[in-house]
């Protein structure tokens, strides 16, 4: 049967926001112990006692530190580009798509089962029309997107991605998707949140390249 610390060590290792907060001392140990008691006693499916819970927080959070570094990511300044006006389509396809740039498409994701464009608004009708013998598995509107150029340094960092999110996530911004290569990261997000999300990311860099 599994125990009370390796228990906690689960549930605190499941969010990132409770690891983060654990690792860096910002989180008081009797705060979390009633955060988390519920949970835990669910999980066991008994009582168990707050003095058990806080011996084993106190234990982990002697051996928890995160394996990376913000400051990989965000010490060296970067280009930052946006775009709008953009919706995205996903359809069932086992031919290689034939768009380019120049029917207004920026990005292609292809997987063995899917093929996801994300286009200007205005070839949304051409675009369509074009797969009508293809099956749509979706269109999503009113989206824009934000590309992050990543430093040699921070493209190694194994937390890249989770910076970004986990402050996308905090103000409540809607990632619809993200696209990668090797120095680059983008967030596709519903065009409203744009310029608040435009906001959060430049506010990184401003923070740890001071």
């Amino acid at each position: 049967m599994i125990t009370v610390p390796e228990a906690t060590k689960t549930i605190i290792q499941r969010s990132r926001f409770l690891s983060e907060a654990l690792s860096k001392e910002l989180i008081n140990h009797s705060s979390l112990t009633r955060y988390i008691k519920p949970e835990l006693e669910e999980m066991l499916e008994k009582p168990i006692s707050d003095a058990s819970i806080l011996m084993a927080i106190q234990r982990i959070s002697r051996e928890f530190k995160p394996r990376y570094s913000s400051e990989d990511v965000f010490k060296q300044p970067t280009t930052i580009k946006t775009r709008s006006n953009l919706f995205l389509i996903s359809y069932f396809d086992e031919s290689f798509p034939k768009y380019t740039s120049k029917d207004g498409v920026i990005f292609i994701n292809l997987t063995p089962q899917e093929t996801t464009l994300m286009a200007e608004n205005h070839f949304e009708k051409t675009i369509t029309r074009n797969l009508k013998k293809e099956t749509i598995n979706k269109i999503i509107r009113n989206l824009g997107v934000i590309t992050v150029e990543l430093s040699p340094e921070a493209a190694k960092n194994p937390g890249k991605h989770y910076f970004f999110l986990k402050s996308l996530a905090w103000e409540g911004i809607n990632v619809i998707d993200v696209f990668t290569v090797s120095n680059e990261i983008t967030f596709i997000i519903e065009e409203k949140d744009l310029k608040t999300a435009l906001g959060i990311i430049q506010s990184l860099f401003n923070k740890f390249g001071e």
